[in-house]
């Protein structure tokens, strides 16, 4: 077993990232086994999900700050169920960080809470024109009510934030983790000069992870240590390893369009190495509750609050649109739900969004691109770059779909309109595309409606209009 250190890393060193040089023969020190490279990468989630040991990053500790008491009976299941199998691993480096960044959750919580006193009471003044009707003396008479209820109405505020006040390490959250983590944790010895070596190293050749935090005050040696640990489990127990993290940069994942497609080959070709050929995924914690078998409310939960974290500050623009992208994704799966009972629809985000399988028209690779409120200039550049990725699937060989349609969803008809005006003057890249576009709105009442002006549908029989709830 891994002996405990909780020896801190000294972060100061003599050497300056300017003084150091990238490797010239970085490839043989990053790939030493080249007979090896070429081995079978086959091995699926679901395939692995038997025999994986589940390793838990920072971010997934927090998650949980955000959702429902519901959700964390289903997350506390699922650590459980792990846990009785010795599968689950939390490593030091995540334990101290979790120490760290607890009290801010803590604290955006109280934070929420305590702004909710501001509320505005009715405006007064007095009108003795009008004190005689009924009118206004009923006015009066909700204004006392309305009086009353705020007093209430924050004399319970006060009470949350008096609960809140007094959590410890007694919050709903840690309770949690200290009835399960104690005995899961493996925090392997520190050799601080080995890692600040190891750090200067993937610094200069920008080598995974921690190369993108290197402008932090540690720079990025969290990331290191905490890989260095999925390294010795893997190395330990011979076996797969999910390590579930809402990390999704480049020095952890390969990127294409903004979005994460593979995790890094050299963080693969590692755990290969030292486990005798096992394999590596790196999945968001949503991804890690939905392969184990989670309520499926709890997983939409947990996903909404995992964009709330990749977000700088809380209800940021960039956390409404990217749950806007979902909602749209939902309302036109329930759209086809709706109006084709006969087809299937499921996930398949290899390549698309969904796939919808139709017993006439063959399986079709459905993508979902959400078009939010914003500029003329910005949603034009947006059009051009959905119709290249149109233009790029449809060209793709490795599709195994009969056909693709393209969702493009809209947050007002005005938008939509002038959206399609745009991409008819396209009339050359349309034709070469075949237009498998379908417009749609949905509104933020959730009223969505399918537009298919270019008659791609199946057998769309004229309805085109539900609510989404």
């Amino acid at each position: 077993m891994f002996e405990t250190n909780s020896a801190q890393l000294n972060f100061e060193t003599t050497t300056s990232l300017t003084d150091l040089k990238p490797d010239v023969f970085l490839a043989n020190k990053s790939y030493p086994d080249a007979k090896g490279l070429f081995f079978d990468a086959t091995a699926t989630l679901e395939s692995v999900k038997q025999e994986c040991v589940v390793v838990l990053d920072t971010n997934a500790l927090l998650v949980p700050y955000g959702v429902s008491t519901n959700s964390l009976s289903e997350i506390e299941k699922t650590y459980i169920s792990l846990a009785k199998t010795n599968r689950l691993v939390v490593a030091g480096q995540v334990a101290r960080e979790f120490a760290k960044n607890r009290p801010l959750k803590i604290a955006e919580i109280y934070g929420a809470f305590s702004k909710k006193r501001n509320l505005s009471e009715p405006a007064r003044g007095r009108y003795p024109l009008l004190e005689g009707t009924a009118e206004y003396k009923k006015m009066r008479e909700i204004e006392g009510s309305i009086d009353k209820l705020i007093k209430e109405y924050r004399e319970s505020i006060a009470s949350v934030l008096n609960q809140i006040k007094n959590w410890n390490w007694n919050d709903p959250v840690s309770n949690l983790y200290c009835r399960i983590f104690p005995d899961l944790v493996v925090d392997p010895d520190l050799d601080k000069d080995k890692v600040l070596e190891q750090l200067n190293y993937s610094h200069a050749n920008k080598l995974p992870p921690g190369y993108k935090d290197s402008s932090k005050d540690d720079r990025g040696v969290g990331d290191q240590l905490v890989w260095n640990c999925v390294v010795a489990v893997a190395s330990e127990r011979k076996c797969p390893i999910v390590f579930v993290s809402g990390d999704i940069k480049a020095d952890w994942f390969y990127r294409s369009e903004n979005q994460p497609l593979l995790p890094r080959f050299e963080l693969v070709d590692e755990i290969r190495r030292v486990s005798q050929g096992k394999s590596l995924h790196i999945v968001p914690f949503s991804k890690f509750l939905e392969l184990f078998g989670a309520d499926v409310s709890a997983i939409g939960e947990v996903r909404k609050e995992e964009i709330n974290l990749t977000s700088p500050v809380s209800f940021t623009q960039k956390r409404f649109q990217q749950e806007d992208a979902y909602s749209a994704e939902f309302a036109v799966e329930t759209w086809i739900k709706a109006n084709y009972p006969e087809s299937d629809i499921c996930r398949d985000e290899r390549f698309g969004d969904f796939v919808w399988t139709n017993s006439d028209a063959g399986s079709s690779l459905i993508e979902v691109t959400w078009f939010g409120d914003g500029s003329t200039s910005g949603r034009k550049k947006h059009i051009i770059n959905a119709l290249l990725k149109t233009e790029r699937i449809l060209q793709s060989a490795s599709i195994p779909y009969k056909h693709f349609l393209h969702f493009w969803v809209f947050d007002s008809i005005e938008n939509c309109d002038g959206s399609l005006s745009y991409v008819k003057r396209h009339s050359i890249f349309l034709n070469r595309v075949q237009t498998p576009i379908v417009f749609a709105v949905l509104t933020p009442l959730g009223l969505f409606e399918v537009l298919d002006v270019f008659k791609v549908l199946p057998d769309a029989k004229n309805r085109f209009s539900s609510e989404v709830t």
